[in-house]
């Protein structure tokens, strides 16, 4: 059971009602930040249900706080040595292929796929992985704030472990995607969004913040141009397609880190706690190094143990005022001491980005936070942010039924974005 202090939103109630109708098997999409983990816990807890959560490893020690914390069963962290027997265990996906007859020879009774997009691909190892195992578990639950990362295909393997057999690919695939929703293709059918909508509707529960956290501060974002020299990309003078884009990409990020250290030591300077996101390592450590005092590294190369201690320092530590990450693993952690978020270059996929800003728009934040996106001006980082910004409305259109908000007409203008950037 629920430690006796632990109180649920009526929202994360009305959740695992969900999942007690469902039998335990279903999605749980909520909007980054309204506090998924504690549903599946609350839920499983509930039914003393004994528990493999499947995460990513960065999230794995994350999770193991989150159980001590809500609950007083016991959970460890399975490796390839140590098999534990607790209420709860623990596995990232990329020891699920290694440790396969030891977690089949476990009686679980449910599953919890955290960040269940990471499964999306039907081909990729860990998909296949994952599939024997949990097919064998009764009781299945899949979190995730983003469920559909670019395209509505990749949807299919997480409703296909929510309820095996309901569709076999190819029916799902014109029933759901045809020929027209697809990046390539922009020529949105609002009649499909509208039943994948429906459809979503039957196997998983999504709420928004807006709709269920009324009291939750504002977030605002500001785009903050940056002049550059046009030399800057004078390396690149003979390249072209996919080669330019992303050696543009890398020099353009480069080029602002002064820039952006500048904002950093503003927003210090007036006390306020910031995240600050990059898709490059090099330059992730170039701005640590200019506050290393005061600052913290997020990143795939550290081990995940040290940044779940890293996160807590930036939480818990008046003297930290920086969290300095990398987009690609910026997910299932609270940074909620953070009032500004600014990326130095922006990813490619729309649920990436939302899933780093929403670090800090969650539960537990009392201020205002301002997103800050730094732009090179007259660039293909332009480009980009209109492409991301028309995949966002593309995606919201599938997951929150808002498809009467989509422009219908988007297909040139990303044609247009893509050329242009390449």
């Amino acid at each position: 059971m629920l430690k006796q202090h632990i109180k649920l939103y009526p929202y994360q109630e009305e959740s695992v009602s969900f999942l007690e109708e469902h039998r335990g098997c279903g999605g749980v999409f909520h909007e980054m930040g309204l506090g998924k983990t504690l549903v599946a816990v609350a839920y499983t807890a509930k039914h003393n249900l004994k528990t493999l959560v499947i995460c990513p490893a960065y999230l794995k020690y994350n999770w193991q706080d989150e159980i001590q914390k809500f609950t007083n069963n016991s959970v460890g962290i399975m490796t390839k040595t140590s098999v534990p027997d607790t209420d709860y265990v623990i596995i990232n996906y990329e020891m699920l292929h290694t440790l396969q007859d030891n977690i089949k020879a476990i009686p679980f009774d449910c599953v919890v796929l955290d960040e269940s997009q990471y499964i999306m691909n039907i081909k990729s190892r860990r998909t296949i992985s994952t599939y024997p195992i949990v097919r064998q578990i009764p009781k299945r639950i899949l979190l995730s704030g983003t469920p559909i990362k670019n395209r509505i295909a990749e949807f299919f393997t997480q409703i296909d472990i929510i309820r095996p057999g309901f569709s076999s690919k190819k029916d799902y695939e014109h029933a759901y995607v045809g020929n027209k929703i697809n990046l390539k293709n922009q020529e949105v059918d609002l009649s499909k969004l509208q039943d994948v909508n429906r459809m979503l509707k039957k196997y998983c529960i999504r709420r928004q913040k807006r709709d269920v956290l009324k009291d939750l501060p504002d977030k605002a974002y500001s785009t903050v141009g940056v002049n550059l020299p046009s030399s800057v990309l004078s390396p690149l003078r003979g390249t072209s397609g996919l080669e330019y884009v992303n050696r543009a990409r890398t020099l353009l990020s480069k080029a602002k880190i002064e820039e952006c250290v500048k904002m950093i030591q503003d927003h210090i300077e007036s006390d306020s706690k910031v995240l600050v996101y990059s898709q490059h390592i090099d330059h992730i450590t170039e701005i640590f190094s200019r506050f290393q005092d005061q600052a913290v590294l997020h990143f795939g190369g550290i081990n995940p143990k040290i940044r779940n201690e890293n996160v807590k320092r930036f939480q818990e530590d008046p003297s930290i005022k920086l969290l300095v990450g990398n987009t690609d693993t910026a997910v299932g952690y609270t940074a909620t001491a953070a009032d500004t978020v600014i990326f130095l270059d922006l990813p490619w996929s729309p649920s990436d980005l939302k899933q780093a800003e929403d670090r800090a728009h969650r539960i537990g934040q009392k201020n205002a936070v301002t997103v800050k996106y730094l732009i090179a001006r007259g660039t293909l980082e332009e480009e980009i942010l209109r492409l991301l910004q028309a995949k966002e409305k593309l995606l919201r259109g599938s997951l929150d039924g808002s498809a009467e908000d989509i422009n219908i007409d988007i297909r040139n203008e990303l044609i247009e974005s893509i050329n242009n950037a390449a």
